[in-house]
């Protein structure tokens, strides 16, 4: 998704790659961000995990990056997501690959990077 998105952007509209892309944006207001449709449960637990870089499986912040992108961060289904990411702390967490993977921030610590995601999620 942040991939069609960021192409869009960079090389100019296609009809083709916009389709997909709003497929999947509508696929995360659905699912209001980060959450099953049936019910308030995330949809993984490692969906609510703040680390940055974002690997293969996304998170909370990556999500909500992508829907600012998309001017989308202010619709109504994104309101308990953005509600979740703000009674987190801006520390990095474990994530489930941590011997293939090298998060920015230290674990458990307060996080820069982090930090820095959140508060560009901050601005409108």
């Amino acid at each position: 998704m942040t991939s069609l998105s960021a192409y869009q952007k960079t090389f100019g509209w296609r009809g083709d790659i916009q389709e997909k892309l709003d497929l999947g944006l509508k696929y995360i207001l659905e699912h209001r961000g980060i959450y099953h449709l049936e019910n308030d449960e995330l949809i993984t637990d490692d969906i609510g995990k703040l680390f940055y870089p974002y690997p293969y499986r996304t998170n909370v912040l990556e999500v909500l990056i992508l829907m600012k992108n998309e001017a989308l961060l202010n619709r109504n289904e994104l309101k308990q997501a953005r509600a979740y990411l703000g009674n987190k702390k801006a520390h990095a967490e474990k994530i489930f690959m941590p011997t293939s993977w090298t998060t920015f921030d230290s674990v458990n610590q307060h996080g820069e990077w982090i930090s820095d995601v959140i508060e560009e999620l901050k601005k409108n």
